[in-house]
C-alpha cells in the first residue's frame, strides 16, 4: 500500500473511533486516490461502503459496493447482505450473508449478520445455535446478547428474551432499541397475549405471577428497581426451571421477597404474603428457598 493510502486509511479509522464518519468518508476518499494495486483499491472501497453503512446511507454504500470488482471477497457480501437487512430485503440478505460465512467461516461480523437474517426468515433456532457459539468466543459483544433476546422471542421463549434483553439494557442504558424492545416484551408479559398475537406465550400461569408483581409494585411503594429484579428473577426462574406453579400468588410473594432482599428495603415474607391476601407458611418460605438455591447453585449463560 502507497504511504500516502496507509497515512489517509489510518486518519479514517481515528475519525471513526471519535465518532465521525464523515470526516472518516473524505479521508478514505483520499487514500483511494492514492492506491495503486486492485487489492488495494478493492479493501478502501470496502471501507467506504462499511463507513456508509454505519451512517445508515444505504444508497452511498450500493455505490461503492458496484464499484468493487471482486464479488466473491466476504467483505463485499458481508456489506450487500447488511444493506438488505436495513432494507428490510430479507431473503436477499439471507442469500448474501450465508455466502459472506462460506467464504469467511470464522468472521464473527458475518456470523452476527446472518443469525438476525435467520431470525428475521423465521429461522430463530438456528440463528440460536449460531448466536450460542458466538457468545461464547466473544462474550463481551452486546449485540450478541441482543441477538439472542430477540431469537429467542421469535422462537416464543419471551422471558428468557427478557431475562437476555435486560442483561444488555443493564450495560447499555443509553441504547434506545433495546430499551423499545424491554418494554414490549414486559408489557406482553404482565398484560397477556393479545397485545402480541404474533408471539407465542408462556402458560398461563406464569403470566399471571408478572401480574401480580407488577400489581404488588403498583401497589406499594418500592424502588422501580426492585419491580424490574422481581420480573428479571421470575423471568430467568421460570425460564430455566420451568416450574409448576399452581398457585401464582405464592411464586409472586417469593420473588418479591427475593428482589426487596436485593435492591431494599427487605421486608419479612410474612408482611408480603399478607399484602397479597395470603396466609403466610410453609408453602411460601418453600418456595423462597427453592428460588434462592437455584440461582446460588446455577451458573447462568
Amino acid at each position: 500500500m502507497s504511504d500516502f493510502a496507509h497515512h489517509y486509511r489510518e486518519k479514517a479509522r481515528r475519525s471513526l473511533a471519535a465518532g465521525d464518519p464523515v470526516r472518516a468518508l473524505r479521508y478514505l476518499e483520499r487514500a483511494l486516490r492514492f492506491s495503486r494495486t486492485p487489492g488495494e483499491h478493492e479493501e478502501i472501497l470496502l471501507d467506504l461502503a462499511e463507513t456508509a453503512v454505519q451512517m445508515e446511507d444505504l444508497e452511498a454504500a450500493e455505490a461503492y459496493l458496484n464499484r468493487s470488482p471482486n464479488r466473491q471477497h466476504p467483505r463485499h457480501a458481508l456489506l450487500l447482505g447488511m444493506v438488505e437487512l436495513q432494507r428490510f430485503q430479507v431473503n436477499e440478505a439471507l442469500t448474501h450473508l450465508k455466502q459472506a460465512v462460506t467464504l469467511a467461516p470464522r468472521h464473527p461480523e458475518a456470523r452476527l449478520h446472518l443469525a438476525s437474517a435467520l431470525t428475521l426468515t423465521g429461522q430463530p433456532q438456528k440463528a440460536l445455535d449460531l448466536l450460542k457459539t458466538l457468545a461464547r468466543e466473544h462474550p463481551d459483544d452486546l449485540r450478541i446478547l441482543r441477538e439472542m433476546a430477540l431469537a429467542h422471542a421469535r422462537e416464543g421463549n419471551l422471558m428468557q428474551a427478557y431475562h437476555l434483553a435486560r442483561q444488555v439494557a443493564r450495560r447499555r442504558p443509553e441504547d434506545p432499541h433495546i430499551q423499545d424492545f424491554l418494554a414490549m416484551l414486559r408489557e406482553v408479559l404482565v398484560e397477556g397475549p393479545d397485545l402480541a398475537p404474533d408471539l407465542l406465550n408462556p402458560p398461563p400461569e406464569y403470566l399471571r405471577v408478572f401480574y401480580l408483581v407488577e400489581r404488588y409494585f403498583e401497589q406499594y411503594e418500592a424502588p422501580a428497581e426492585a419491580l424490574e429484579e422481581a420480573i428479571d428473577l421470575w423471568a430467568q426462574y421460570s425460564s430455566y426451571e420451568a416450574p409448576r406453579v399452581r398457585r401464582p400468588e405464592l411464586w409472586a410473594a417469593a420473588v418479591i421477597v427475593l428482589a426487596l432482599e436485593r435492591i431494599g428495603p427487605a421486608l419479612p415474607a410474612a408482611r408480603v404474603a399478607r399484602r397479597l391476601g395470603l396466609v403466610p407458611g410453609g408453602t411460601l418460605y418453600r418456595r423462597i428457598r427453592e428460588i434462592r438455591l437455584w440461582f446460588a447453585e446455577e451458573e447462568l449463560p
